[in-house]
């Protein structure tokens, strides 16, 4: 006989697997995104347009400063 709370136990995980992926989805960043972000300054603007416009450029930027400031 199907309960309530068999019903519950069989689904959880599935629940918790939409749950997860949802937050998943939810903490991705999209720059172009305008609501997402806070209130942008004119660099953060910058590095957003030029993310925008050339990400292969923006993201190997990024790996060099990376390098170049947090890497000892």
């Amino acid at each position: 006989m199907l309960t309530f709370h068999s019903i519950v136990y069989f689904l959880s995980p599935f629940i918790f697997a939409l749950g997860t992926a949802i937050l998943a989805f939810n903490s991705l960043c999209n720059p172009r995104d305008l609501l997402y972000s806070p209130p942008i300054t004119s660099s953060q603007n910058d590095v957003a347009q030029h993310y925008k416009d050339d990400e292969k450029g923006a993201i190997a930027v990024s790996k060099e400063w990376t390098q170049k400031f947090a890497v000892e």
